[in-house]
């Protein structure tokens, strides 16, 4: 299955080099018509990383390991989604000021797919996606909270199976969960999710401070 994905993300980036392209050499004459350019461009940026999340799935165990700022990762996260195509969800950040150590694109790539998540399953009514990013002494908690439809036992059980999703109407195929769960054990840490039926989900991403660590040597 993975080798069919692969195929087909290959195929993809062919697709998505030639709009990237084709966009770059427009002519824009106002603000607006920039502001509309740079935003395909963005998109097709980060369709261009996902594809290659598909492709390296499983199959990219070294980490890139560098400091990183908790509050500008997680404001860089949450820019990749367009305001004007989530109007109905707001994003909160309650994100605690301080550095890190991690592999910054593997664990945006978690965070990115915790994100899309919780979208699938507020699209309709809306609500709110509140990220947060603390730290205790030996662990840097980050997590993604929705007020979507939540999950009840029996499907919270199974998140966390290769390809099992109930999203597949809105698009989910059940590789978000494998990404984020392959990240998180490379740098050694471990996924809890907290869901309740009606309510919503929270995923918190538990990483060990390997900076602390460091400095403690």
């Amino acid at each position: 299955m993975l080798n069919n994905w692969s195929q087909l993300a290959h195929d993809m980036q062919t697709n998505l080099s030639t709009i990237r392209l084709n966009t770059e050499i427009i002519n824009t004459e106002t603000a607006v018509d920039l502001d509309r350019k740079n935003k395909i461009l963005h998109q097709v940026n980060i369709l261009v990383q996902k594809i290659r999340d598909i492709v390296t799935v499983g199959r990219d165990d070294k980490l890139e390991l560098s400091f990183v700022n908790s509050v500008i990762f997680c404001q860089d996260v949450c820019a990749e989604f367009d305001s004007n195509i989530f109007s109905t969800i707001q994003f909160q950040h309650i994100v605690k000021d301080f550095n890190f150590i991690c592999d910054k694109s593997k664990l945006s790539r978690a965070l990115r797919n915790a994100i899309e998540n919780a979208i699938k399953y507020m699209k309709e009514r809306g609500g709110t996606i509140t990220i947060t990013a603390n730290k205790d002494i030996h662990n840097i908690i980050i997590s993604v909270k929705d007020t979507g439809k939540g999950m009840d036992e029996k499907t919270k059980e199974k998140i966390f199976t290769p390809y099992f999703s109930t999203a597949r109407k809105e698009g989910g195929y059940g590789i978000g969960s494998i990404i984020m769960q392959r990240a998180v054990e490379l740098h050694g840490g471990k996924i809890i999710v907290e869901s309740e039926k009606g309510v919503g989900t929270e995923i918190f991403f538990f990483l060990p401070d390997i900076a602390h660590k460091r400095i403690r040597k």
